[in-house]
């Protein structure tokens, strides 16, 4: 399954434009203080995931499976008179657990620290910078050409209570992307229904009951990695759709369970001239713990 990364934007732009559009024919219902992207509640400090990515043809070299396993952890929320500090952490490591006859490193490791500035103006509006110094390496030896910072801008405006829109762009020195757009719209329009019609990541959520959660999304990545050999530097992207399930075991606690396509899959490294492989589509599993800890 093809499907070319302009129809894919395509179709997001166009989801996006649709949320705002229909949840805007309504009538104003006054106060529009609060912020569907800026005011939800962490409903937990730590969360743990692991994912197969089933084994696939990686141009006319071999095939190739892998296995990720990462954590997310809410660190610090400060309220400032100039500002609020959000405090983040992520670690992810992707191992190759069949590589074929492909020189492919044995395993790639990222470890970032978001620090986000949040400014609060009149009339719904926010305004977001983050930078995210990291490891982004193949763990064989910590240099500084493993060490990238990305920055990050947005602005953030409530239109209404149950509606919120996001504009901004990432600067990832380094990167084949250096460039990265962040935009979208996230639309509530009942409690246990949320639609986040952004990119490079979305969702539609639906909750029956308190204690169970449904969802589809789609997530577009693309990451660096240094590698401590000739080729400097690799970088995988994707586009993936997801169908998943979550189940509330308490208000702090969640187990949840995925399924998914991988598509639109390239791995390139970093040489003169670089080398590109298209890898083929396939299906992934996902599944993933939040809680204090």
């Amino acid at each position: 399954m093809k499907i070319k990364h302009g129809w894919l934007v395509g179709w997001m732009m166009a989801a996006m434009i649709a949320t705002v559009v229909t949840a805007s024919a309504r009538p104003d219902v006054g106060d529009r203080q609060t912020c569907q992207i800026m005011d939800r509640f962490l409903e937990s400090l730590i969360d743990a995931e692991a994912a197969y990515l089933g084994r696939a043809d990686v141009g006319d070299s071999g095939r190739a499976g892998f296995l990720e396993l990462g954590t997310r952890a809410n660190m610090a929320y400060f309220r400032l008179p100039f500002g609020d500090i959000d405090v983040r952490s992520r670690i992810r490591g992707i191992w190759i657990v069949d590589s074929g006859d492909i020189d492919l490193p044995n395993q790639l490791f990222m470890a970032k620290l978001p620090l986000t500035w949040v400014g609060r103006f009149d009339d719904g509006v926010s305004a977001r910078l983050t930078i995210k110094p990291g490891y982004f390496g193949d763990g064989e030896k910590m240099t500084a050409d493993a060490i990238f910072i990305p920055l990050a801008v947005s602005m953030v405006r409530a239109l209404a209570d149950d509606l919120s829109i996001v504009a901004g762009l990432e600067y990832r020195s380094g990167f084949e992307r250096r460039w990265f757009p962040v935009f979208g719209s996230v639309w509530q329009p009942h409690p246990a229904l949320r639609i986040e019609a952004m990119l490079p990541r979305g969702m539609v959520s639906l909750a029956p009951s308190r204690d169970w959660r449904f969802n589809v999304g789609y997530a577009w990545e693309s990451n660096d990695y240094h590698l401590n050999d000739p080729r400097r530097r690799i970088n995988f992207e994707d586009f993936r759709l997801t169908l998943g399930m979550t189940r509330v075991m308490h208000a702090e606690m969640e187990l949840t369970a995925e399924i998914g396509y991988a598509m639109e899959r390239r791995m390139t490294f970093h040489r003169s001239p670089g080398e590109r492989m298209d890898m083929d589509d396939t299906f992934f599993i996902r599944f993933g713990v939040a809680a204090p800890f």
